[in-house]
């Protein structure tokens, strides 16, 4: 489903008047400011995108830790198609992130437990200014998130002990 025209609500009501001949609608449904809520949306789908990325690479490049590190990416991914459904709903637009440069093994992951304990705390507080169904899909993904830190701390001390 990640065709173009039927992601762009306005080629893709071109496409729906050819298709039924009507020619009465005139314009796609008006997108609304973005708030709040959609920035903290937008950053959260950056930090997902990056946290997928990195665990990936970092899996590929740490034989020791790849199972683990592949589960973590897999459940990253998840959260962050997740967040980009909700974005998408709330904007009509598709939001996409870059991904992150590695380092040493260790200094790669002592940084993901890092941004995973402030991604969780990100997500929680987040969760409190949201609407119901998504202060749900927030707290789960903050409780989530520090459930890697925990992981990642772990396999940190593996790695270096």
């Amino acid at each position: 489903m990640n065709d173009p025209v039927f992601l762009d609500s306005a080629a893709f009501l071109r496409v729906w008047q050819r298709v039924t001949g009507e020619a009465g609608i005139t314009a796609a449904p008006v997108q609304p400011e973005p708030d709040a809520i959609t920035a903290q949306l937008r950053d959260c789908i950056c930090a997902k995108a990056a946290g997928a990325a990195f665990y990936a690479a970092l899996a590929q490049r740490v034989c020791a830790v790849r199972q683990p590190l592949g589960q973590i990416a897999a459940q990253e991914r998840a959260q962050l198609r997740a967040l980009q459904t909700e974005y998408f709903l709330r904007t009509g637009t598709l939001c996409v992130a870059a991904c992150p440069r590695l380092s040493t093994a260790a200094a790669d992951l002592r940084c993901a437990y890092l941004q995973e304990l402030a991604l969780s705390a990100q997500l929680d507080a987040a969760a409190d200014a949201v609407p119901m169904p998504l202060r749900e899909t927030l707290r789960t993904m903050a409780q989530q998130d520090a459930r890697h830190a925990q992981r990642v701390r772990t396999l940190l001390s593996r790695l270096i002990f």
